[in-house]
């Protein structure tokens, strides 16, 4: 599929659990990379409790180039997505629920399960007004 994508220069969405490599250089430059979507798991959630030791390591790895042994936490999670702007993908998206939950600790939260109905889906309301979030958290992108 990601053959064809860029034979007809498409651009396909890239969430980064899914690629075949973690180093943000080999990330197609025709893409939107992102950490999570709609339906999917945030990146931290995915981290903590959804992902194996192996990936874990490979991803660690390969991210960072080097033999990084350590896990993260959310605040290695938060240097994560802030390079994602280093990444070769023209753009980039880090959802809202994402940046939310880290910078401003509100709960984990996925915007919908596919294929399962549950009130929960697609009602996630923000416990903070837009405008006292902080426009210095986007310094670091």
């Amino acid at each position: 599929m990601i053959e064809v994508l860029q034979e007809l220069d498409i651009p396909g969405i890239d969430i980064i659990r899914w690629s075949k490599s973690f180093r943000l250089e080999d990330q197609r430059e025709l893409a939107v990379l992102t950490t999570s979507s709609h339906d999917t798991s945030t990146f931290a959630t995915w981290w903590h409790k959804e992902v194996d030791q192996e990936l874990k390591l490979r991803f660690l790895k390969e991210f960072f180039s080097s033999d990084f042994k350590s896990d993260l936490d959310n605040e290695g999670i938060k240097k994560v997505i802030a390079s994602f702007s280093q990444a070769k993908s023209r753009f980039i998206i880090i959802p809202f629920w994402e940046i939310l939950h880290l910078w401003y600790s509100e709960p984990d939260i996925r915007i919908n399960t596919p294929g399962v109905s549950d009130t929960n889906n697609w009602c996630k309301r923000m416990d903070h007004a837009i405008e006292n979030l902080s426009l210095d958290l986007f310094a670091g992108f």
